[in-house]
């Protein structure tokens, strides 16, 4: 069985800041009777192999499995390849062909990663995550969270690149950039540069966390779910917001309602940025304050092109294009995040249609209006810790007692006066949530546990808006 492998946007390689390279490494297995052969281009230039002693074009440049296996580099040319300077400072997309026989294991590329050098005596590497899927659908990242540790002359850059909803790629941006975006998937790039090794110098990246949610979907974690509607553009300001939400009540659970008024983003299309001169050049848009960076599209000669870079602090555009041609930018401008005001809840009364359903109103009319609006439930599962719950007296055979919360599993202490008693004379029932306890007639108990509330359920919600 034979295969195609090709980076997109998202799994480029980067050499970004680079002046040297030192080497490239592929981390792989190929096993007997199979085989992996590559091709590498930088800045959408042509695909080029090394061939021992050489980068030379492909003969091939529209890559057929067939012709890269024909024509490619072994991972040994590859990694034992010289004169990289074409691949620095650059964008570097890889294909790989793959080939395995019938009943054999295909071969497995866990890495590719380009090393160089940024200035003397500093060493660099670019790593690039896999795709990580957060959804079927875009949804919107609420914050994203990175545990690193540098010292010395030390430094990591993260980067992350976002999957719309229609399957595209975004240009890589910087990490805060992509909170209040939507995406179905993300890919992290980390750039590690320190300037001496083994020595005084060190960078090391431990974990990127990433918190998104799912519009219309509730997500849960233990305390406090929320479930945000999608939100709607209603093209006038809006200034009132009035919310029903239908829900199971069980015990130690609460339910609060907010909603969000946002002004409209303003649109930009095809703004002149300036002609090319065929070198990297940097270009500032008009209106740099609260630019999107996912409706940024940048057009050379009126084609989208994704060979840019984008500066969200600044607002400037980084590219290098064909001397001459002309440099366009459509984005939006004035993109506000969320503030979540907390609504009135004006009523409470059980649904006509369902006994077991309780229906929660909620009401909001506020100053800052906007067309872009959203609602927010939020239910809480309670929870909490309990100390010398009075049970009464002991009567010395297997007696019920049920207690004031839902205890969680393994974290219940009972005590027959103030001592706590042989874990073997007590159990406790998630059926009828009881605790029975077996001790000496007559004694006084008391409990001590953790407690967990039971999950609410939310069955639907509606909203309501008007001016």
């Amino acid at each position: 069985m034979d295969g195609l492998v090709k980076t997109t946007i998202a799994t480029q390689l980067s050499t970004a800041g680079f002046l040297t390279g030192t080497g490239i490494d592929v981390d792989a297995d190929i096993p007997d009777g199979t085989d992996l052969k590559l091709a590498f281009k930088a800045n959408g230039g042509t695909w080029k192999k090394y061939n021992g002693t050489a980068w030379t074009d492909l003969t091939t440049q529209a890559i057929t499995t067939a012709s890269l296996l024909s024509e490619g580099s072994t991972v040994a040319q590859i990694e034992a390849a010289t004169s990289l300077a074409w691949l620095l400072g650059a964008a570097i997309d890889i294909a790989l062909a793959l080939s395995t026989g019938s009943g054999q294991t295909s071969p497995v590329v866990r890495s590719i990663e380009i090393a160089g050098s940024t200035g003397e005596e500093r060493l660099s590497k670019a790593v690039t995550s896999p795709p990580v899927e957060l959804a079927g659908v875009a949804v919107d990242i609420l914050d994203v969270e990175s545990v690193m540790t540098t010292t010395g002359a030390g430094t990591i850059t993260i980067t992350a690149s976002l999957q719309a909803e229609d399957g595209s790629w975004s240009d890589f941006m910087p990490l805060a950039d992509i909170r209040d975006q939507k995406a179905k998937a993300v890919v992290f790039r980390a750039e590690v540069s320190v300037e001496t090794i083994d020595g005084a110098d060190s960078a090391n990246l431990a974990s990127i966390t990433i918190h998104h949610r799912t519009d219309g979907v509730a997500t849960f974690t233990e305390g406090v779910g929320r479930i945000v509607t999608v939100t709607l553009d209603l093209y006038n300001d809006q200034s009132k917001a009035h919310a029903m939400v239908k829900w199971h009540p069980v015990k130690d659970a609460g339910i609060r309602g907010y909603a969000s008024f946002r002004a409209s983003p303003v649109q930009v299309n095809d703004e002149v940025l300036g002609t090319a001169d065929g070198t990297s050049q940097h270009f500032d848009l008009a209106h740099p304050v609260k630019v999107a960076p996912h409706t940024l599209v940048i057009k050379v000669n009126g084609m989208a092109t994704p060979s840019y870079s984008f500066n969200s602090s600044t607002g400037e555009i980084t590219i290098s294009a064909a001397a001459g041609t002309s440099i366009t930018a459509s984005y939006q401008y004035n993109w506000e995040p969320e503030v979540w005001q907390p609504m009135i809840h004006e009523a409470s009364y059980p649904d006509t249609k369902n006994v077991l359903l309780t229906n929660e109103q909620f009401n909001l009319s506020t100053l800052d209006a906007g067309p872009i609006v959203s609602f927010m439930a939020e239910v809480e599962q309670g929870k909490g810790s309990v100390e010398a719950e009075e049970l009464g007296a002991a009567t010395g055979i297997e007696t019920p007692y049920i207690l004031a919360h839902r205890p969680k599993p393994g974290a219940i202490v009972v005590k027959a006066n103030g001592s706590p008693i042989d874990t073997g004379q007590y159990h406790f029932s998630e059926i009828g949530q009881v605790l029975y306890i077996t001790a000496t007639s007559g004694s006084i108990l008391t409990v001590d546990y953790d407690w967990l509330g039971e999950s609410p359920e939310v069955a639907s919600i509606a909203a309501v808006w008007n001016r």
